[in-house]
């Protein structure tokens, strides 16, 4: 007698995956983290003067371009 290898009555059957609990762990805990991170506000403030001078800088310094 053949082994039933596949469901010929047109149902979908649920497929199991045995998964290592600690490696599931591992996931969950990381993703957690990660959604902590998100949810914290990131607070710093621009000293206008200085993004002034960075940005002129930036713009105006020919000693960085090479041809």
């Amino acid at each position: 007698m053949r082994p039933k290898r596949y469901p010929y009555s047109g149902k979908k059957e649920s497929t199991f995956v045995k998964a290592d609990p600690e490696l599931v762990e591992k996931l969950l805990r990381n993703t957690s983290f990660l959604e902590c991170l998100q949810k914290k506000p990131i607070n710093f403030q621009i000293d206008s003067e200085e993004f002034k001078r960075l940005s002129y800088k930036a713009i105006h310094d020919t000693s960085q371009v090479t041809q």
